[in-house]
């Protein structure tokens, strides 16, 4: 399970970067600890670095659209209140034409 979310975390991070695969260092060699304890450092660093990335990403993603949202209903209640003054200038243009 813990191998499959590395993997996972890995992948997404060469998606993010947009690697080919002949220039990724297999997951495995990490795992394995084939490669020197210097590269094997980097390579987290490096995907902790992406990761905080695309965190970041979407929680700017998440401000955003609480920013839509607050605009939509700040538009809906304006096209409201302009439809009951409509609505409230037909009742009288109404009434008066009726008199």
């Amino acid at each position: 399970m813990l191998n499959e979310s590395k993997i996972a975390a890995k992948r997404d991070t060469d998606e993010l970067f947009g690697y080919p695969d002949g220039d990724k260092v297999s997951e495995l060699d990490v795992l394995v600890g084939t490669l020197r304890p210097e590269v094997q450092q980097s390579y987290q660093s490096y995907k902790a670095e992406a990761l905080l990335l695309k965190l970041t990403q979407d929680e700017r993603l998440q401000e955003i659209a609480e920013k839509v949202q607050a605009v939509t209903d700040e538009v809906a209640n304006a096209v409201d209140l302009i439809m009951r003054q409509m609505l409230r200038a037909l009742l009288f243009t109404e009434k008066m034409t009726q008199k």
